[in-house]
């Protein structure tokens, strides 16, 4: 899909020959691609005097939650394989992992981000994300949208005002 969307930038926009300067942004899951796909994206802009990236959030570590678990992990890792996305992970960071059983690492910003060396980052990302505090660390301390699953009598309500 990031071939075929660079490809056509490079076919209807000229990116690959008239783009001077290219930031690259995402927010969230967003993010995480930034992070995963700037050394590729910027081989192929190669008419680009500058790219540069500046995800907002999206640094979504492999850490375990409050439970011990490596949750985050399987479920990152296993989204990868439905989407058959682990193919297209920075070759630079795949290269530094020989061993098979560790190439997975490379899903997460943590552990690529050292491999990135084409293009210069700045990163935003929030010491308290909301993403991370539910889903990674499993603190069960979510923004509202999320509390529902914490109190089901709270859903009935939120749905009869037009909510979640």
């Amino acid at each position: 899909m990031l071939d075929a969307l660079l490809d056509d930038w490079a076919t209807t926009l000229g990116m690959n020959t008239s783009a001077s300067r290219v930031l690259l942004s995402g927010t969230s899951a967003g993010g995480l691609a930034v992070y995963l796909h700037a050394d590729r994206i910027r081989a192929r802009l190669s008419g680009a005097s500058s790219v540069h990236a500046a995800p907002d959030a999206g640094f979504f570590q492999d850490l375990p939650d409050i439970h011990g678990a490596y949750s985050w992990r399987a479920a990152l890792l296993g989204g990868l394989q439905v989407w058959n996305g682990s193919g297209h992970v920075n070759a630079a960071c795949l290269a530094a992992m020989p061993a098979a059983d560790d190439q997975w690492r490379c899903a997460f910003p943590n552990y690529v981000l050292p491999h990135v060396t084409t293009v210069p980052f700045f990163v935003l990302n929030s010491l308290y994300d909301s993403f991370g505090l539910g889903n990674i660390f499993k603190l069960g301390c979510t923004p509202v949208c999320c509390i529902f699953h914490l109190n089901p009598s709270h859903r009935q309500t939120a749905f009869h005002r037009g909510g979640v």
